[in-house]
């Protein structure tokens, strides 16, 4: 039922043309490692495209964060530190300087006809392959 309300959310975000981001491992890790992307809040594409009527295709950016630099260890958190989170953000605000790489890799469009895991898994491969070349 939670999947179902965020889609809807998502879509009436997009339908009123906002911009959203997805975070689709679905959860906060220590940044070592990528976790499988999750397709279900891709769904709100075709809700979107469903409710309209003048738009053909919504295109999803695919964009690899990455801290870098001598704080980069500061700056990430995951569910499963043992500091709670509300520390760690005082933490991350104290830091003088926190490095971060974005790569923005080239949008995929998405229509009514596109399948949402195989988005999933095209966007997953891009971000993979950007981690892989450093950024």
């Amino acid at each position: 039922m939670q999947v179902k309300r965020t889609v809807s959310r998502i879509s009436g975000a997009l339908h009123a043309g906002e911009a959203v981001v997805i975070f689709p491992e679905d959860t906060s890790t220590d940044g070592t490692k990528m976790l499988p992307f999750r397709s279900a809040l891709f769904g709100s594409v075709r809700e979107t495209l469903r409710q309209a009527e003048t738009l053909s295709a919504i295109f999803i950016q695919a964009v690899s964060v990455a801290y870098v630099g001598s704080n980069r260890m500061f700056a990430v958190w995951a569910r499963e530190d043992e500091t709670p989170f509300v520390p760690h953000l005082v933490q991350v605000v104290g830091l003088r300087r926190i490095e971060v790489a974005l790569t923005w890799e080239k949008a995929v469009p998405a229509d009514m006809d596109s399948d949402r895991k195989a988005i999933t898994k095209e966007l997953e491969e891009k971000i993979r392959q950007s981690t892989a070349r450093g950024g």
